[in-house]
């Protein structure tokens, strides 16, 4: 099974699995081809979501904004080709979006049991209206990126605005133990936040102060 959800993740938490996704997906997951993810398991079988809550749609709109994030890594990965160090670079933070994507879309799914903790839910759903407008802005900008300094403004700007901290509030809303268990969940942000700040300034001394600020916002205390 390949995604950022593996069978040796299933195999780590039986119970959670089963009682919030059942036996069969349980079993589906253990016995999947190496084609299939999770969450395409998880697709296959309808979970609507219950009661009156607006959060499944806002979780929704943050899956969108992480896969807009990663078409703008993956457009600058395209444009330093080039620069086989600068390319991979952005090509693996293309590919971290797309996790934090999946990550999101499992949460949503994840709360057809248990439901969503409404009282976490602020302040993190009133900054989504905020960051689509911000990526609305980014992703008009990209036509005038023409050297790799505004790629990596461009990087910083999505960064160190709110779409991490909306990640996490998305989970910490999520009232599954599969999330709260699972490490992928835990640990995505951190591995994303500190793949960023250790690569900046290898790839360009000039961005220490940019990474030193994105550990301070988003690693202190880790």
């Amino acid at each position: 099974m390949i995604g950022v959800i593996r069978g040796r993740d299933i195999l780590a938490h039986p119970i959670v699995t089963i009682r919030c996704f059942g036996w069969r997906t349980f079993f589906q997951a253990l016995f999947a081809g190496q084609g299939r993810t999770f969450l395409s398991l998880l697709q296959q079988t309808s979970h609507p979501q219950t009661g009156a809550s607006k959060l499944p749609a806002l979780v929704d709109q943050c899956v969108d904004l992480e896969m807009r994030a990663k078409r703008v890594y993956a457009a600058f990965a395209r444009a330093f080709a080039a620069w086989p160090a600068v390319s991979q670079f952005f090509d693996t933070l293309a590919r971290q979006e797309q996790s934090h994507a999946e990550l999101l879309s499992l949460c949503r799914a994840a709360a057809h049991g248990g439901g969503w903790i409404s009282n976490c839910s602020n302040p993190w759903e009133d900054y989504v209206p905020c960051l689509e407008q911000h990526m609305d802005e980014i992703e008009a900008s990209l036509s005038q990126v023409g050297s790799l300094d505004d790629a990596f403004r461009l990087l910083v700007q999505i960064e160190s605005g709110e779409i991490n901290r909306v990640f996490q509030g998305v989970l910490t809303s999520c009232n599954s133990d599969f999330v709260k268990r699972i490490g992928a969940f835990r640990k995505a942000v951190k591995q994303h936040v500190s793949y960023i700040a250790r690569r900046l300034p290898e790839l360009d001394a000039r961005q220490m102060a940019a990474a030193r600020e994105l550990r301070m916002l988003f690693l202190a205390g880790h």
